[in-house]
């Protein structure tokens, strides 16, 4: 207080009444405006989130009706692990999308694909499912086109 004391009244008031504006300022510009966007983005991203739900339920759907009984059903495949993923992979035409395959020492590999369809990838571990070889882990990211995605597998065979 001894430093407004310096003033005269009106010029302390200035002063209060300068500082109330600042900190309502800054608190609008370092908190609200910081929020309000945050916010509008995440109600933009919602409907977005929701079209590719629907879309991935809907693969979901085409897929069950295409595993119907004995449809995919194959004998199990002979061969190494990786040479049953090249060949299923090209069968179901990811071969393309298959960025890298990285083997395990403990019959397993590790599967990259890029920009693959995500239906066509659910169809490609129902192919390897019926060969004996499952996936172990399976992660995926969504790319901006609809159903289209990047995924990291890792795939076991039966030993």
């Amino acid at each position: 207080m001894t430093y407004l004391a310096r003033f005269n009244s009106r010029e302390r008031m200035a002063l209060i009444l300068g500082g109330i504006i600042i900190l309502i300022a800054a608190l609008y510009v370092f908190v609200l405006e910081p929020f309000n966007n945050s916010l509008q983005g995440m109600r933009n991203e919602v409907p977005l989130k929701r079209q590719e739900l629907v879309w991935m339920q809907d693969a979901v759907r085409q897929v069950n009706l295409v595993k119907g009984p004995g449809k995919l059903e194959e004998a199990a495949g002979k061969g190494s692990l990786l040479a049953i993923i090249d060949q299923t992979a090209a069968q179901r035409k990811l071969a393309g999308n298959m960025k890298r395959i990285e083997p395990d020492d403990q019959d397993r590999a590790k599967v990259w694909l890029e920009d693959a369809v995500f239906t066509d990838i659910v169809l490609w571990l129902r192919l390897l499912e019926a060969k004996g070889i499952v996936a172990v882990a399976y992660t995926s990211e969504s790319r901006n086109a609809a159903g289209i995605v990047n995924a990291k597998i890792t795939l076991k065979g039966s030993s």
